[in-house]
């Protein structure tokens, strides 16, 4: 008996055995992909080592990023809303869409958490296939129009139903944050302290800590606001936030300045802001995370329908609106700026918030050149534009008719800024044409 039970009992011990081994098998493979696999995405440097989701969310420090919703205008002037697990079928900015329909297509993807929770530092977009990334001089582009919202752009061609959304962001663990105004004076609490704007400046000209601020004749290669900080309280350990500008419309400086209430000093500052004075709705303090990189990967959008394009419209100001500073809204939803700048000759360097001029400007007076055309344009479409001018005695454009100097390119990741100097008297000129090209 004893005999013809030690096979059966060997078939037992060997088929546990058998078992054990393959799940520890299963869990080496699982670590050992973890650890050891490359995504094809990361060959491409301008990816980094972002983690990724082939989903339409994904775990980003405290919080879990998601698509809210998914959208795209068409010719016809009608929007088709992506429907799925999790998506929403109402959408922001459902008029801006239908205004461009006929010369932009316009993929707009809208995420959660807000602002409150997710701070976005910078978007980039990639074809899924090639994971190259879009380039504005091939008709596609793309702007984060407000703090949880980004736009994907095709002129002249359409947007890909399926491309890689690569985003940088700061993930809060709370929506903890200590609001300040705009002004000397404004105080909160914070951290069982205070904290308070001691000193403000419209535009930031130098600061030196005799005589304080410097006064705006300087020259100075900040044209924003600054503002100065000082708190007060007893910490004993570190305590890093982020000092961030939002603007009346959800803008947000995307320079972070970092402070620590711990500083001895118990004041820090100037700090730089982008955004115009008239135009900050707010100060706002968080305490300080790491960015992190992420990306959806292959992120599918309604499909492409072989659509046509329009020309884009062309847009008439007068020489008194562009010397005050405009904006293009005829060719919204794209953010497009435009000033002119008497008596100076203008090399740009980008200035990431649009509706003002750019905050780094290299100028020198130059009789030979009585003014300079300032364009600026936010996010990566690119969109080409010619300057026809029209003078107070004929009334036909003119195509470069001016005695024009140079013309001054800067490219960023977030914006590009075009600078056209001419010779000719400002004041022989009545208006200008701004006439978009598609490429």
């Amino acid at each position: 008996m004893d005999r013809a039970r030690k096979p059966i009992e060997w078939k037992r011990y060997s088929l546990r055995f058998l078992m054990i081994a393959t799940a520890a098998m299963a869990v080496g493979l699982g670590i050992w992909k973890a650890v050891s696999y490359r995504h094809p995405a990361h060959a491409n440097v301008q990816y980094g080592n972002a983690d990724f989701t082939s989903g339409r969310s994904i775990t980003v420090g405290p919080n879990k990023v998601a698509i809210r919703s998914i959208a795209r205008n068409r010719y016809d002037g009608s929007i088709q809303i992506l429907k799925g697990a999790g998506l929403k079928t109402v959408i922001p900015n459902a008029a801006a869409l239908k205004q461009c329909c006929r010369w932009l297509d316009v993929v707009q993807v809208e995420l959660e958490p807000g602002p409150e929770r997710l701070g976005i530092v910078h978007v980039r977009i990639f074809h899924h296939d090639s994971r190259t990334i879009f380039e504005g001089n091939n008709g596609l582009g793309w702007q984060l129009v407000s703090p949880n919202i980004i736009q994907i752009y095709g002129l002249g061609t359409e947007v890909p139903e399926r491309f890689d959304l690569w985003i940088q962001a700061r993930s809060y663990p709370s929506d903890e944050v200590v609001r300040l105004e705009p002004r000397i004076g404004s105080e909160a609490k914070i951290n069982g302290g205070s904290i308070k704007v001691v000193e403000l400046q419209a535009n930031y000209a130098g600061w030196n800590s005799r005589t304080g601020f410097l006064d705006g004749n300087h020259e100075s290669r900040f044209s924003g606001p600054a503002v100065k900080l000082m708190w007060a309280g007893a910490w004993s350990e570190d305590h890093w936030h982020d000092v961030a500008a939002v603007a009346v419309d959800g803008t947000i400086d995307d320079s972070f300045k970092l402070l620590n209430l711990r500083f001895p000093w118990k004041n820090l500052g100037p700090y730089p802001f982008d955004i115009p004075l008239e135009a900050i709705d707010r100060l706002e303090i968080r305490p300080h995370v790491d960015d992190k990189c992420f990306f959806f990967d292959g992120l599918r959008v309604p499909p492409i329908t072989a659509r046509k394009f329009d020309l884009p419209p062309s847009v008439v100001r007068t020489v008194d609106e562009v010397i005050a500073g405009t904006t293009l809204d005829e060719l919204a939803p794209l953010s497009i700026t435009a000033r002119v700048y008497t008596g100076t000759d203008i090399r740009p360097q980008y200035h990431p918030y649009l509706n003002t001029v750019p905050g780094q400007l290299e100028t020198a007076v130059h009789p030979r050149f009585p003014f300079s055309l300032v364009l600026n344009e936010n996010g990566s479409l690119y969109l080409p534009i010619d300057f026809h001018w029209r003078s107070n005695a004929g009334k036909q454009w003119r195509f470069n008719n001016l005695a024009t100097g140079k013309t001054y390119l800067d490219y960023t990741e977030n914006g590009m800024c075009k600078t056209k100097v001419y010779r000719e008297s400002l004041e022989d000129l009545e208006a200008v044409k701004f006439v978009p090209r598609t490429r």
